[in-house]
């Protein structure tokens, strides 16, 4: 499996190539100037928003 891309906002790659949308790293994403986000701070979400 190779590693997750700590650049992207959807950092899963399903096998068949295409994104798992569930799965996004806060720091890309977020950016709000009074969040501190880490740079491992991931949400994952099954189902309906």
């Amino acid at each position: 499996m190779p590693l997750l891309n700590v650049n992207a906002s959807h950092p899963i790659t399903l096998p068949d190539g295409t994104l798992y949308r569930d799965t996004v790293y806060l720091k890309n994403v977020v950016s709000h100037p009074r969040m501190g986000i880490g740079d491992y701070s991931y949400f994952t979400h099954s189902g309906k928003p």
